[in-house]
């Protein structure tokens, strides 16, 4: 693992400056730019606060550790409780499914895969993931199974992701359903 970043203010205004960049030159088409006028003094002022203000947040509560993370233990215990099930995980955020698919399958989650607006084939991960109600025949697409999938809203696009039986827990609250 690498070591933890240190994500100063000066590595955001450079990082900033580099995806700014890529926006007015690759992705200029893909914005309507608002006016300049629009960005005076009182913007930036309180912009600069906002920005100080997370950094503080951000250096008092230190490098996230996700050996500290109480609701990620209790997902890989809930998943290594039912070894033979297929288990489709939905989060808001295409973030939080990187870290969530990175910290499974370092605990040792096999079978683990993503499903987000940046995947290649959200559907063909649908049909890896429940092949029988998606009448999969394909042998590629049956010898690599997918048990757990994490998934942004992507996969409630028309695609189907049944599976025989269904299970919702709330992670942390205690309380389950089945």
């Amino acid at each position: 693992m690498s070591a933890p970043h240190t994500y100063s203010a000066d590595w955001y205004a450079q990082r900033a400056k580099e995806i700014y960049a890529d926006y007015r030159s690759s992705y200029q088409r893909r914005f309507n730019w608002l006016r300049p006028v629009l960005f005076g003094p009182d913007l930036k002022r309180d912009l600069q606060r906002d920005t100080t203000a997370l950094l503080a947040i951000r250096q008092a509560h230190g490098t996230w550790n996700p050996a500290r993370d109480v609701k990620l233990e209790q997902l890989i215990t809930l998943l290594r409780s039912l070894p033979e099930q297929k288990v489709l995980i939905f989060t808001q955020f295409a973030d939080t499914v990187a870290y969530l698919v990175e910290q499974l399958r370092r605990a040792g989650i096999t079978g683990v895969e993503a499903a987000t607006g940046q995947s290649a084939n959200p559907t063909e991960l649908a049909h890896r993931f429940s092949p029988q109600s998606n009448e999969v025949t394909t042998p590629a697409l049956l010898a690599n199974p997918i048990r757990v999938l994490v998934a942004t809203d992507v996969l409630s696009e028309a695609r189907t992701c049944k599976i025989a039986r269904t299970s919702s827990t709330t992670i942390g609250s205690g309380q389950s359903s089945a």
